[in-house]
Formats: C-alpha cells, structure tokens, sequence
C-alpha cells in the first residue's frame, strides 16, 4: 500500500493565502506613465475635434445633426472604452502619477492662456500672431479658458478626486480633513466649469443719459439683460500737471532719459562733467490773458517786482510754462530759461542736453453713475468706478472704457459667472481642510503627551 504524497509548503501557503487582495490586484493594473498622458492627450485633441465642429454647426457650416450624431458616437465609443477598460482606468485616477500629470497639464495650459493673447477679435489676433494664427485658432489658444479641452482636463481632474474620497473612504471620522480639502477643490473646479458654460461677459456702451438693455460679448453677439442700464452722470479725475527737467542723451534717432528732476521745488543739481545746474523758480501761468512773467535778457522776471537791475529786451505775455535756471560753467554763472516763448533744451555736450516738459495728466480715476430701471421704475443707483461695480440680477457691471474725445461715452464690462458661488465655497473647504490637517499633529501630540 502506498503512502500519499503530502503537498509541500509552498502548495499550502498559496492554498492559505486564498485569492489575491483587491489592493495587490489593482496595484498590478496600474498604466504605465506613457499610457496616462496619452489617455489625457487623446481626451483633448477628441474634445478640441468636438469643439472645432461645434463652431462649424453654429455658423451653419454643417448641419447641427452631423455635429449631434458625432458627439453621441463619441460618448458611446468611449464610455464602452471605459466599461472595458476599468480595470486599468479606476487605478489610473487614484494614481499619484495621474494627479501629477493632470495638475501639470493644467498648469500649462494656464501659462498657455497667460502668455497668448485671449481675445475674440480676429483682426487682432491674425495680426499679432502671423501665419500661425490659425494653428493656435483651431485649438482655442485664443480662448484656452472657454475651450473644451481645457473643460475636459477639469472634468477628469473631478473623477479623479471623486475617486479618491470612494477609494479612502473620506467620510469617515478621521478623513475629515481630507474630505474638506477634497470637496473644496471638486467645489472650485464646478465652479469654474459653470462659469465656463453659463457664463458669459461683454461691454454694454452708453452715453449719458440714454438707456440700454443689451451687451456685446468676445464674438459681437448682443446678450440682453433682464433689466434697463442708464448713465447719469460720467466724470474724469486727472492727475494735476507736473514738470519736469530731464536729463537725455541722444542715441541715433531715439533719445534715453538719463534721469529727471522736478521743476518745482527749487534744488541744486549736479550734472556730472557738464557743471552744476541751480533751480530758480518755476513760473506756470493761470491763463493767458494774465501776464505772469516778462522777458528779460533769458530771464523770467515778475513785473510786480520790477526789473531787479537787468535791462528788459522784450515784454510778452508767457502763454507757456517756463523754468528759471542758473548754470555754472567755465565762464562763471549765467542765468537762463528754458520753455515760455523760447528754447525748451539746454545743449550740454557729448550727445547730453537738458529738456523741459510738462508730464501727462494722466486719468488717475473715471467714474460713472448709473440707474438700473426695471421697466419704467429705477431700482438702484450707484456711481461704478473701477473698483467699485455693481452688483444686480446675477450680472456685474464694472466701469472698464472711456473716450478722452467724447465725454458722455462710458464702457462698463457685464459679467455673468453662476458659479463664482462655488468658488466661494471651494476656498473656505480647502483652508478649513487645510487647517484641519495642520492640527491633527498637535492633536496627536497631545494625546501621547497625556
């Protein structure tokens, strides 16, 4: 009679151990690095397809059946992929490799849509951009945040964190921080996707005292507003004229300031290798009809005063702003004006001169006052300036344009972003999960300590 053969320890290890853990089996499914990034990739470019021929039924290119036909195929092949594929897709989105290509990806796309120029006006942007102007059309580098490979890489940076909370099981009690910081980004990323879809934005264009009910968006399509915009009142705040001496140096036909100083406060200046430059006063009449000044040997006298011991030449009225100034040279001082009815430079040698001239006033503030009217009943007014809109029926409505040459024109940009309300939320999940997590180690610390 034989003895049966007993099974040796490997065979009863491997009988023990039964099936393989659902971890280890998804672990053995992950993609490798190059198969995430061309998943990704292929989701844009079927996404930018999409969009391309989207655009096309909308100016009636082709019909919008085709468009509707191909877009249904195209989520029917690929939810079919996905069905076959999930053994390998699922250990993709909770893959670190996958969070890293995805945040890297939106990262350029985002310095993409910083460095190219966004903007809807073709003119502007086949004239900035040349002959590959429409290369970066076709993939809406002209409008990355509105495209639909960029709504695409939102969306499965979506999954991949709803993912996350299934596979950890988030809500649990000692999840909570994860769980907050999760749901604020899905919260941040819905936000920007609904504002991306529903959103829209434009410049509505008033004169005052006129109404209107309408804005013209990036494409020139009007968008009607819920409710009347008048202009009441538009006003302008200029920086009050200040002048200046600059110091240049002529470099072919182009002059560098070399440095400036301000004609009105008298100081002495140095001017290296050309002698020393004393400020004597600046002279800025009110009008013209009011004499200020006479001319006197280059100098700018006050005729209230007399001639203080210099023969007058010339008696004029100043119709320009002048600058008095004493220049020390080899031949000792002499006193000189710069600007009024004569020279506004001062030659100093070796290509250097010394210029007078008025800075800009420039618009340091523009302001509009506006009355929104709900059929013929005004609702609310509010002077909108650039930083300060106004707020109503879900649109913004910011002063962002004037006309130095007409004004009673004023330009405020309408903004409409349904989901900046997520965004909101979004931020307070992130710093309150954040701040969560950085007290779980002092928690801890404390509870070991005891």
């Amino acid at each position: 009679m034989s003895v049966p053969e007993l099974p040796s320890e490997t065979e009863v290890s491997s009988q023990q151990a039964g099936p393989p853990e659902p971890a280890t089996a998804l672990a053995s499914a992950k993609p490798t690095l190059a198969a995430i990034a061309s998943w990704i990739g292929l989701g844009a470019l079927v996404a930018s397809i999409l969009q391309v021929l989207f655009d096309a039924a909308s100016r009636n290119v082709i019909p919008i059946g085709i468009f509707v036909a191909l877009a249904a195929a195209v989520v029917v092949i690929g939810g079919m992929w996905v069905r076959a594929h999930r053994h390998r897709v699922l250990p993709a989105l909770i893959d670190l490799r996958f969070g890293v290509v995805i945040l890297a990806s939106i990262a350029l796309a985002t310095c993409v849509g910083t460095l190219v120029v966004q903007t809807n006006n073709n003119e502007l942007f086949y004239g900035r951009y040349g002959s590959i102007a429409p290369v970066l059309t076709w993939l809406h580098l002209h409008d990355v945040f509105h495209s639909w490979w960029f709504a695409w890489l939102l969306i499965i940076t979506a999954c991949a964190l709803l993912a996350s909370i299934a596979r950890r099981r988030m809500w649990r009690k000692d999840q909570v921080g994860f769980l907050l910081l999760h749901t604020g980004l899905l919260l941040l990323l819905g936000g920007g996707l609904i504002g991306g879809v529903f959103g829209s934005s434009g410049m509505l264009h008033l004169q005052t005292n006129k109404s209107a009910n309408y804005f013209v968006d990036g494409k020139g399509k009007k968008i009607t507003l819920p409710f009347m915009v008048r202009l009441d009142d538009f006003t302008v705040e200029r920086r009050k004229p200040r002048y200046r001496l600059y110091l240049v140096e002529q470099r072919g036909a182009q002059q560098k300031v070399l440095a400036s100083y301000d004609a009105a406060s008298p100081s002495r200046v140095i001017v290296d290798g050309y002698g020393r430059i004393e400020l004597l006063r600046l002279s800025v009449p009110e009008s013209a009809a009011t004499p200020k000044t006479a001319r006197a040997k280059g100098l700018w006298l006050d005729p209230s005063k007399g001639k203080v011991g210099v023969d007058e030449t010339t008696q004029k009225r100043a119709l320009q702003p002048a600058v008095e100034l004493r220049v020390w040279g080899p031949n000792g001082a002499r006193e000189l004006t710069l600007g009024g009815d004569g020279e506004r430079s001062l030659a100093l040698g070796d290509q250097k001169s010394l210029l007078f001239g008025k800075r800009s006033d420039d618009v340091i503030n523009y302001s509009a006052t506006v009355a929104i009217l709900d059929g013929d009943r005004q609702v609310l007014s509010k002077k909108v300036s650039v930083n300060n809109p106004l707020h109503y029926g879900g649109f913004t409505l910011y002063q962002a344009n004037f006309d130095a040459k007409n004004p009673s024109y004023a330009g405020l940009l309408v903004v409409s972003d349904p989901g900046y309300r997520f965004v909101l939320l979004g931020l307070v999940g992130l710093l309150l999960g954040v701040a969560h997590l950085m007290a779980i180690p002092r928690r801890r610390r404390r509870e070991t300590a005891s």
